[in-house]
């Protein structure tokens, strides 16, 4: 297990249509002020996992 805590951080996820089952929208990054589109459910979830990587980046590097 790690000593390292990890640092919370805050999404908005705005649904703007859901077409064929699926979501599309905005993913809002709120602590960083970064706003991504995605169109579908998986994509979405690649975006927060992506965001969260750079973040465990950024935490390594301070």
């Amino acid at each position: 297990m790690s000593d390292k805590t990890e640092r919370k951080t805050t999404f908005v996820v705005q649904i703007s249509d859901g077409k064929n089952a699926s979501l599309q929208g905005r993913l809002i990054w709120v602590d960083h002020n970064i706003t991504r589109s995605f169109q579908s459910t998986t994509e979405l979830m690649h975006l927060i996992d992506s965001l969260r990587e750079k973040l465990a980046a950024q935490d390594e590097n301070e």
